[in-house]
């Protein structure tokens, strides 16, 4: 360029065609390739991160509804107002079994017995109940068991989501669940540990309690990222 404007400045260009297109096309190029590429680089870069963003984004909405199907796998409704009064009967008949173990031991066989009796016909209503609101395995350790493979499940699904997805997410500037509830989510998936043991009926109330707090953030994400 600095030799086009002297060769301007003396009048060099008169007359010499072939040179001043020859001086111009290299002055062009010059200019142009460097601009071309910086240009393709960064045109390359941005579809690099375009298609990374869909990827991830892809793979959150794929974990978010896997961590959903999970949660209300054995819920009879997703709809936890419909499961209200069942949830109130079970609380009621926690702190009735909760009485019983509380009391002294009996005295007497015949006292026993009848304690045994009231115990076994608690631990049937609880389970009525409870199958109003889950759908259980026919018996109690079958039930049991596949508790808390139900609860190990869950667990692990959301440790996924919080620990590899949710920091990739963070990067890429995308939308996730509320700091407050991301963090009650992470409480409450860790203490899904088996009412059903350990004569812990009292804590099956407060454990489906929990699980519609976590159902409810399972939705939340699953709704985000179905876009």
């Amino acid at each position: 360029m600095g030799l086009g404007i002297y060769g301007d400045a003396h009048l060099w260009w008169e007359n010499r065609g072939f040179l001043t297109n020859l001086v111009s096309s290299v002055t062009s190029l010059l200019f142009g390739v460097p601009t071309a590429l910086i240009v393709l680089v960064h045109l390359g870069d941005a579809q690099t991160e375009a298609l990374e963003r869909r990827k991830l984004q892809r793979r959150a909405a794929s974990e978010a509804s896997a961590f959903w199907e999970l949660t209300v796998r054995h819920l009879r409704s997703t709809e936890m107002t419909e499961l209200k009064p069942h949830l109130r009967r079970l609380a009621a008949l926690a702190d009735r079994m909760q009485d019983i173990y509380d009391r002294e031991d009996p005295a007497d066989d015949e006292a026993r017995n009848r304690r045994d009796a009231e115990v076994e016909g608690v631990k049937e209503e609880i389970r009525a109940t409870a199958r109003e609101v889950m759908q259980w395995p026919d018996t109690l350790e079958a039930a049991l068991k596949d508790f808390e493979s139900w609860a190990a499940e869950m667990q692990a699904q959301w440790d996924l989501l919080d620990q590899e997805v949710r920091p990739r997410i963070a990067e890429m500037g995308e939308p996730w669940l509320p700091a407050q509830q991301t963090a009650t989510t992470r409480r409450l998936a860790s203490e899904l540990t088996n009412p059903l043991r350990s004569r812990q009926f009292a804590e099956l109330h407060g454990w489906l309690l929990r699980l519609d707090r976590i159902v409810q953030s399972a939705d939340d994400l699953k709704q985000l990222y179905s876009r």
